[in-house]
């Protein structure tokens, strides 16, 4: 079990903060085997898990803090909804709302790039959603 596996299943967000720091790009990008690649797909899973985790804490805390852990965990996971509704929502706590409409068209053209659709909710409605 990682370290970061640890830190998720403890909950204490210091230990998972911690453990998520050093992460750095995929595991073992280099290895081209089925092993590697589903160890790939749980550290990404845990990564994405742990930015939106901490994101979270530190939105309560330290708003300014969270917005690189939802900015990287919308490079984990493009299409990972609440990576997008979390950074919109904490630049709306910050008081940046175009910067939060900005975020919310990143949504949409990725939407439509990646999956050829449009997003279900209007601006507005979409942060709400989230809370």
């Amino acid at each position: 079990m990682s370290t970061l596996r640890r830190a998720l299943d403890g909950g204490d967000p210091e230990a998972l903060q911690a453990a998520f720091a050093p992460l750095q790009g995929p595991f073992l990008p280099e290895v081209d085997t089925e092993w590697a690649e589903l160890r790939r797909a749980e550290y990404s899973g845990d990564a994405l898990t742990a930015a939106l985790t901490l994101g979270e804490w530190l939105r309560a805390r330290e708003p300014r803090a969270a917005l690189p852990l939802y900015r990287q965990a919308t490079v984990l996971d493009p299409l990972a909804t609440a990576a997008w509704q979390g950074l919109a929502r904490t630049l709306l706590g910050l008081g940046e709302r175009t910067a939060a409409q900005q975020t919310y068209a990143q949504y949409c053209r990725t939407l439509a790039q990646e999956l050829a659709a449009e997003p279900e909710l209007p601006f507005d409605a979409f942060v709400q959603a989230g809370v």
